[in-house]
């Protein structure tokens, strides 16, 4: 059986046009971790050059990738349906920054597409920490279930009425064998970016780590430890967010007002706390527009 598949560093990475695609797969060469100084050196240099050429070759396949996108885009709109805002952001964002990957440093995509992507999980979650932290200290109905985290994180109260509808019920230990877990009413879809910010959404940037070892649990910081900088990529541009409340037609005017209340948690949340990684230096942070 022949086999005419060309090895990883044999591929020419700018003819790609799936940004996501390319990330996940395409890294020509890793940072090794060598015990001799001077080959650990020249490893992290090549591996640091194979970064910055996916980098460009991903940022480069979102320009490619404008068409087929724009029409994915308009194709999905005609099938979901609910109460939407544009997302713009100040500056930049990361979702998925934890995320297991070769890179170290991970970033969201759209599997199909390539283009960056607010997942309806991190939506939800920002919108329920938010309505619990900051709404539920003023009104119990939005508090989220109060849990025990020195004991396996088992709920102890119950969420208010507001956020058990929104976000769903879980059950407390406490609550007889008739008490059921519940989803919640309200949808909260993958925000997708706007086809006119899709070619400028990716950029390079960086992250240095000047105590590495200390991070690692191997030694403690001092005033001796070099600069670790890390390159990454971040995104900016508009995402148009969408919920959706469940329920019957007839019922309408409730479904839309139930949407409208989600999305100005969401709007708050945005403003105050922001989405994604790197929070705290400002990234993530944008105005929702109804």
């Amino acid at each position: 059986m022949s086999c005419c598949h060309k090895s990883i560093k044999e591929l020419e990475l700018l003819n790609g046009s799936n940004s996501g695609l390319l990330l996940s797969r395409y890294l020509k060469e890793q940072k090794e971790k060598e015990k001799d100084k001077g080959k650990k050196e020249k490893d992290k240099d090549n591996g640091e050059k194979a970064r910055i050429e996916l980098f460009s070759a991903v940022i480069n396949a979102a320009k490619k990738s404008y068409d087929i996108y724009k029409t994915a885009y308009k194709s999905r709109k005609k099938y979901i349906c609910g109460s939407s805002a544009d997302f713009i952001l100040n500056g930049r964002m990361i979702i998925g920054l934890g995320a297991t990957n070769v890179l170290e440093n991970g970033l969201t995509l759209n599997h199909i597409y390539g283009a960056p992507i607010i997942t309806g999980s991190a939506l939800k979650g920002l919108a329920s920490h938010y309505c619990s932290s900051v709404l539920g200290e003023s009104d119990p109905n939005f508090k989220g279930p109060e849990r025990d985290e020195n004991n396996g994180g088992i709920i102890l109260t119950k969420a208010g009425e507001y956020y058990e509808f929104i976000f769903g019920k879980v059950c407390a230990k406490s609550d007889s064998d008739n008490e059921k877990e519940k989803a919640g009413f309200i949808t909260f879809h993958d925000a997708w970016i706007k086809p006119e910010s899709l070619s400028d959404s990716l950029h390079f940037d960086v992250m240095t780590t000047h105590h590495q070892d200390y991070y690692d649990g191997k030694a403690a910081p001092t005033d001796f430890d070099s600069p670790n900088p890390i390159s990454f990529l971040s995104v900016s541009g508009k995402f148009e967010i969408i919920v959706s409340c469940k329920g019957r037609k007839e019922d309408d005017e409730k479904r839309k007002s139930w949407e409208k209340l989600t999305l100005d948690i969401l709007k708050r949340a945005f403003s105050e706390f922001g989405i994604g990684g790197k929070t705290n230096s400002g990234y993530g942070v944008g105005e929702l527009k109804t």
